[in-house]
């Protein structure tokens, strides 16, 4: 990426990730969730077509969680396909089209999310998780 067309796109993510006043700081004086952020920002910096993210949002606190979920959805309403994985399943309702449910290392499901929980009869996600993973629900 060209100098000219690299420090504008530096300077408006780190804007929209709220690390302006940290752009000096050196990495190890981040906080945890600064450092997601951080990496997240790195990883759009080319404006890539594809975004792969791992666990994006541990560490974060709620607020942050929350504007990390609204800014995910515009990219990709945007034309960007995201690739997640997340142990937390409100978080996978909440952001993806397409779900894999992976037991053991065995991929036991892959579809549509709507499709998926309506196949089971379930409510929710996590309901359908835990049928498939042979965990009971508690309550």
């Amino acid at each position: 990426m060209p100098l000219s067309q690299a420090k504008p796109r530096a300077r408006e993510l780190l804007d929209q990730f709220e690390l302006t006043d940290k752009r000096r700081a050196s990495y190890l004086e981040l906080s945890g969730g600064m450092k997601r952020r951080l990496s997240l920002a790195r990883a759009l910096m080319h404006r890539p077509k594809l975004l792969i993210l791992d666990e994006p949002t541990a560490g974060m606190d709620v607020e942050l969680r929350l504007e990390l979920w609204d800014f995910l959805k515009i990219i990709n309403a945007g034309g960007m396909t995201i690739f997640m994985t997340s142990h937390y399943l409100e978080e996978v309702e909440m952001l993806c089209n397409r779900v894999g449910i992976v037991n053991h290392g065995r991929l036991v499901a892959l579809e549509d999310k709507v499709t998926l929980i309506a196949d089971h009869g379930k409510g929710t996600l996590q309901e359908v998780f835990l049928e498939l993973v042979g965990r009971r629900t508690h309550g």
